[in-house]
């Protein structure tokens, strides 16, 4: 587990995309780990998710779309929009 420890919310809507990705190298550098969950819904983490999985070789999820996979389910939308290799149709359908 891993934090930037920022209790502004402000401040953490600033982190950068580089940052991000640093971070997540640098977390799962070595450590036997199924996935990555980048937690918070202030972090802009739409256009970093599909790099990391490339980079890491490993699903990434962000809360922001893990919800908004959840609400298409409860909409009944069938998916294939999502980003991610969880994404689509198989997770919200």
């Amino acid at each position: 587990m891993g934090s930037f420890d920022m209790a502004e919310e402000a401040l953490v809507a600033r982190i950068t995309r580089a940052s991000l990705e640093e971070t997540a190298r640098t977390l799962v550098a070595g450590a036997e780990v199924d996935g990555l969950f980048l937690s918070c819904t202030n972090l802009d983490t739409l256009d970093v998710i599909a790099p990391l999985e490339a980079a890491l070789g490993l699903p990434v999820l962000s809360s922001n779309q893990v919800l908004a996979w959840h609400m298409a389910r409860l909409a009944g939308l069938n998916g294939g929009w999502e980003p991610g290799r969880l994404g689509g149709s198989a997770a919200v359908g």
